[in-house]
């Protein structure tokens, strides 16, 4: 069970602001990121936004003070989110000059290796190690609004509408980002 609750206008003008900052700066480095020799990939959070609230006053038609309230709130997130290094296998560099026609286009689209060929056996297997930490960025924009009427000393009413739309980019396994979701 979820309970919500929302703030409310009041016959005072008030509001908020803020801001959350976070970066890489005084991060350490991921344990996997250390173990494969690679940097931390970016991190970045900013959360920021603010509120206001006051009685609904239009000059010379309506003075809502006692009665008519509202109040509005926004936040807004942008994340960059670092992944930790995987270690993944790609056709290796040997495998890739020793490819032809078709097959030399369809090993190009894997990325290039970071390691050394693996060998099975004492032979040359065609794949190479590939590590790379990479960072997955995201928004987000919430914004609420809230409309209080006192119809009486002992009833009231409200109205309440919010908006939070999200984006993420996501990443396939080899660290390359893919449009936005």
């Amino acid at each position: 069970q979820v309970t919500l609750e929302t703030r409310s206008g009041t016959n005072q003008f008030h509001g908020s602001a803020f801001d959350y900052v976070r970066n890489s700066f005084f991060d350490a480095n991921d344990w996997f990121n250390d173990y494969f020799g690679r940097p931390n990939a970016p991190l970045r959070q900013n959360d920021f936004g603010g509120t206001l609230g006051d009685p609904v006053w239009l000059p010379h038609i309506y003075n809502g003070k006692n009665k008519t309230f509202f109040f509005v709130s926004y936040e807004g997130l942008r994340l960059t989110l670092p992944q930790a290094a995987a270690l993944q296998y790609v056709p290796s560099l040997s495998l890739r000059s020793a490819a032809t026609g078709v097959m030399r286009s369809i090993l190009a689209a894997f990325p290039l290796p970071t390691g050394p060929e693996t060998a099975v056996g004492g032979q040359p297997s065609g794949l190479a190690s590939f590590v790379l930490p990479y960072s997955l960025p995201s928004r987000v924009n919430s914004t609420s609004a809230r409309l209080d009427q006192r119809l009486g000393s002992k009833v009231s009413t409200f109205f309440r509408a919010g908006i939070a739309p999200s984006v993420t980019t996501l990443a396939n396994p080899f660290g390359r980002q893919s449009p936005e979701h």
